[in-house]
């Protein structure tokens, strides 16, 4: 709530940033006014979200504006974490219909600011600077990731934030032609980063196993094929491959 609460004054500095838009000189004095009020006068991390999002949505005008604040790996971690928020969830939309249903409340409630959500986040904004800027943005990106590199170790400590990093290094990233059009990027990862990968995929496995397994048992259900010996099958390699169970 209280990020929304900065909704309205950010809608007016973006507003007035359009009205200044044909106005280069005037356009970019104030966009840089608002970022340096911002920086010297928030005590916080959420007035700085109003940078970021100025940055995103004029990213070809206003070049590299947001680009100063991924130089801290934690507020790109927060945008990360705000940006997933509003990703579509049909398990949290679900939920929330019942939490209204068990108060009374049959139907659901507008939201008031879904328009206003991020179209983006900070990490993929530093890869596309980076890949579309000039020589000086690039310049400032390694500079960035070279100070990110030389304040966080890669260890189990410090494991994701190291890999946000990585993945924001192109300077060491593979690049594979899909076709004639596209290219894919892939970071390099390594030590802990990677282990962490590693131990995600594993998890995402057993997640996709666990799944598979529902719906072959929901489909022989709506079909009248479910039987108990096929219950037992189901439980088997669940309980027995994916599942350590105390020895004592």
């Amino acid at each position: 709530e209280i990020l929304r609460c900065l909704v309205g004054s950010e809608m007016c500095i973006r507003d007035r940033i359009k009205v200044l838009k044909d106005n280069k000189k005037d356009y970019i004095k104030f966009a840089n006014n608002i970022k340096e009020f911002l920086f010297r006068e928030s005590n916080n991390i959420a007035l700085l979200t109003i940078l970021a999002d100025i940055g995103m949505e004029f990213e070809n005008d206003l070049p590299g504006y947001a680009l100063d604040l991924t130089s801290n790996i934690y507020l790109v971690l927060n945008d990360l974490t705000r940006y997933s928020m509003s990703i579509k969830n049909p398990t949290k939309d679900l939920l929330e219909k019942q939490i209204l249903m068990s108060v009374g409340i049959p139907f659901t409630l507008k939201k008031r600011y879904e328009k206003y959500l991020p179209q983006t986040n900070l990490l993929d904004y530093f890869i596309k600077i980076f890949l579309s800027g000039d020589i000086s943005i690039r310049e400032k990106c390694g500079l960035i990731l070279d100070y990110l590199y030389s304040i966080i170790p890669n260890d189990d400590d410090h494991a994701i934030e190291y890999l946000q990093i990585q993945k924001m290094d192109l300077r060491k990233s593979k690049l594979s032609v899909i076709d004639d059009k596209y290219i894919a990027v892939e970071p390099s990862v390594s030590g802990a980063a990677e282990k962490l990968i590693k131990e995600q995929e594993n998890t995402n496995e057993f997640d996709k196993t666990i799944s598979d397994l529902i719906k072959e048992c929901n489909n022989r259900f709506l079909n009248g094929q479910l039987t108990l010996e096929h219950c037992v099958e189901t439980i088997d390699p669940v309980s027995y491959t994916h599942l350590t169970l105390p020895t004592n």
